[in-house]
């Protein structure tokens, strides 16, 4: 089925969002999750307040908030697409 604008609908964008953010990456974060909980058990990270643990992992001072040039400068392009890659614009 070709999308079109006369087509597209809110079920097919809730879907397309929930695959990107979820279903594409649920199996590396369930890596990350069962590694981390395996050195230490996330169970005990529920007594720690959001910004504590934000200054755990992220360091004291870092609360800057995320632009263009922060993301771009922590990304690795790979498998052909480069910052000029439509996919990346």
């Amino acid at each position: 089925m070709r999308i079109t604008i006369e087509n597209l609908n809110d079920p097919y964008i809730d879907l397309v969002v929930y695959w990107t953010l979820v279903d594409s990456v649920r199996r590396q974060f369930e890596s990350f999750r069962d590694g981390f909980n395996s050195i230490f058990s996330i169970q005990h990270l529920k007594c720690f307040y959001p910004d504590a643990l934000h200054q755990v992992f992220c360091g004291i001072g870092s609360m800057e908030s995320w632009d263009l040039k922060i993301l771009v400068d922590a990304t690795r392009f790979d498998h052909g697409y480069n910052l000029n890659s439509g996919a990346v614009k």
